[in-house]
């Protein structure tokens, strides 16, 4: 794995380090830790994580204790029209019980905008839900602003979704996979479209 430079608020002994298709299994844990933590399920799988990295265009990054993952941020990167630039949609921040208060989700996300801006990136945005303090004062110091609002609908898996079939997870994370009536913050202000949760930093 290679090692991505270290913030000087870095918690002792983090590493900050792109994941692997080795570490799909500790991934599909600390999600469904964030689902439990919202109320919520999620139905991912360490294949699942396999097949995400895979994904041109979408990274996941873990925060390592030595061997243990402390802490992940998962986030895609796609074209966009209007700026006619990339964009970057943060997705998923979570840190492990045990491993908050130490600046890891600060680091976690310091790195992913490091990475947008050397892809030349337009803007970098994350959704988390209005009462997720702790989350909304993590991105407003690195930068994000509340800009936008993010509207979305979630589809009966297996078929398409019908009038009435809006559905949203209770409570919410920190990072992407949000809960209900999400805001969007988006680093240098400018109009945006969807994306994830976080759990603390």
């Amino acid at each position: 794995m290679k090692t991505h430079p270290e913030s000087a608020r870095a918690g002792a002994n983090v590493r900050i380090l792109a994941a692997e298709a080795s570490d799909a299994a500790a991934v599909a844990r600390l999600i469904r830790q964030l689902a439990g933590e919202i109320a919520s399920t999620s139905p991912v799988t360490a294949s699942y994580v396999r097949s995400y990295l895979g994904t041109e265009g979408c990274r996941i990054l873990l925060a390592r204790q030595g061997r243990r993952v402390a802490g992940l941020i998962s986030c895609s990167f796609r074209p966009g029209l209007f700026h006619a630039a990339p964009s970057c949609v943060v997705e998923d921040l979570i840190v492990a019980r045990g491993s908050r208060g130490e600046g890891i989700g600060g680091r976690l996300l310091a790195e992913v905008i490091r990475i947008a801006r050397q892809e030349k990136c337009a803007e970098i945005s994350v959704t988390t839900e209005k009462t997720n303090m702790g989350a909304i004062r993590l991105y407003r110091r690195y930068g994000l602003v509340d800009e936008a609002l993010f509207l979305e609908k979630h589809f009966p898996r297996g078929r398409t979704g019908g009038a009435g079939e809006t559905r949203r997870t209770p409570g919410g994370r920190g990072s992407h996979r949000q809960a209900p009536g999400s805001r969007g913050a988006r680093q240098q202000g400018r109009p945006k479209k969807g994306q994830r949760r976080v759990r603390d930093t």
